[in-house]
Order: structure tokens, then C-alpha cells, then sequence
């Protein structure tokens, strides 16, 4: 049925860092703006999220501003997600039996 075989335990653990680091870096401009959105920094004059990704990339640019913070992040994010995709795949496969 299935051309491709199944994948290694490694192999999950990989493709999972590697979901969880595109997932994290792609999305972290939102979580920025959630987070500042929340404490009220910059004033709480943003009125919508469109215009606080506008007004922190007028402010700060990208790596300082949308982006502060990635770094750390990367270093949770994808091993969350490695040991997530593993664990539910293997979950899967038991109950499966």
C-alpha cells in the first residue's frame, strides 16, 4: 500500500524538531505582538494586530523587534514539538495493536 517506510524513532524525533522550528519561527511576530498586546507596552495604542506589526517593525525592524526573543525560544520550541510528534506517533501505533 504504502510506498514509503515507516520512519525511524530518529527520524520522528528529527522531523518533529524540525516542524516545531519552522512552526516557532514563522509564528513568533504574533506571539510578540500577543505578548505586548497583553502587558500594554508601546502604550496600548495598538488597534489591532495589523497595526501593532506595523508599529513595531516601523520602531524596532525585524530582528530587534518582530523577532526579540526567537533565539530562546528555539531552543524549547522544537524539542516540545520532537518529543510531542514521537510520543503521539508511538501512542498511536500501541492503541492500534
Amino acid at each position: 500500500d504504502d510506498p514509503l517506510p515507516p520512519l525511524t524513532g530518529t527520524q520522528r524525533l528529527l522531523a518533529g524538531g524540525a516542524a516545531g522550528a519552522i512552526a516557532q519561527t514563522v509564528t513568533y511576530p504574533l506571539t510578540v505582538v500577543r505578548r505586548r498586546m497583553q502587558v500594554g507596552v508601546g502604550g496600548g495604542g495598538y488597534h489591532g494586530v495589523a497595526h501593532a506589526l506595523r508599529s513595531i517593525y516601523a520602531a524596532e525592524g525585524v530582528a530587534n523587534g518582530l523577532f526579540k526573543g526567537l533565539s530562546l525560544a528555539l531552543l524549547k520550541g522544537p524539542l516540545q514539538s520532537a518529543i510531542g510528534f514521537s510520543v503521539n506517533d508511538y501512542a498511536k501505533k500501541r492503541l492500534a495493536r
